[in-house]
């Protein structure tokens, strides 16, 4: 009972924009990788943000919702839609390039396995990417060269494809809600999605509790909900 409860609410939180969807997580993102339909990059755009924070005006990542990223340890493990240089590019300032030679191929491998065949501009674009995308090149490639050292030092990236970043397509979000399906059915991904839903729960919980024991200010405006790109 208590758990259906809780289930409920984080669902209207999630409706309402509060909080992220179950197999969705916010993350922060410095760069969008801007491609062509025909998986040509184009360039690499920054996606920081200016904030005020005291009397300096800062760069931020931008936050935004992307697929639940899995646990990463020390082991390879690549990200769906979002992940940094060494699993996106295969390009990495500092490693093995072994190592990063590996990041790139399990990135290329989970995207192809997600996305291909599926019915959607946003999706073809990243599958042909990974197709014909050339890590040794990345030095000599337009659009992406000049912005490489800073790409490469950290932060993550996400596709765009026209105005419309990929995590928003609707076609790719199902996909995505698919294969994370397909992972529960086996016990260990039953286990991980259960334990995603009870952390996002969870947090939801803290936050709300300790929005409840500060101090109110009535004249202070609502904080601003997450707007998504039209695709």
């Amino acid at each position: 009972m208590i758990l259906t409860k809780l289930v409920e609410y984080y669902e209207r939180e999630a409706n309402e924009g509060r909080a992220p969807r179950y197999g969705w997580a916010n993350a922060k993102v410095s760069w969008a990788l801007e491609l062509a339909e025909d998986g040509t990059p184009l360039r690499l755009l920054p996606l920081n943000e200016t904030v005020q924070r005291g009397k300096k005006n800062v760069e931020v990542p931008k936050i935004m919702e992307v697929p639940q990223p899995a646990k990463r340890a020390s082991g390879v493990c690549a990200q769906f839609l979002c992940d940094n240089a060494e699993y996106i590019l295969g390009c990495a300032d500092k490693g093995k390039p072994e190592r990063t030679k590996q990041c790139h191929e399990a990135s290329k491998e989970k995207h192809l396995h997600i996305l291909e065949g599926l019915d959607s501009p946003a999706a073809r674009a990243i599958t042909a990417f990974f197709k014909s995308w050339n890590p040794a090149g990345a030095d000599a490639a337009e659009g992406i060269a000049a912005e490489l050292p800073q790409v490469q030092s950290g932060g993550n990236i996400v596709f765009r494809i026209g105005e419309c970043f990929a995590e928003d397509d609707p076609a790719i979000r199902k996909a995505w809600m698919s294969a994370l399906g397909n992972e529960s059915d086996a016990p260990d991904g039953l286990r991980s999605s259960l334990t995603t839903r009870a952390s996002q729960l969870s947090s939801l919980s803290e936050m709300k509790m300790r929005r409840a024991s500060m101090p109110q200010f009535p004249n202070m405006l609502p904080l601003p909900t997450r707007q998504r790109s039209t695709c």
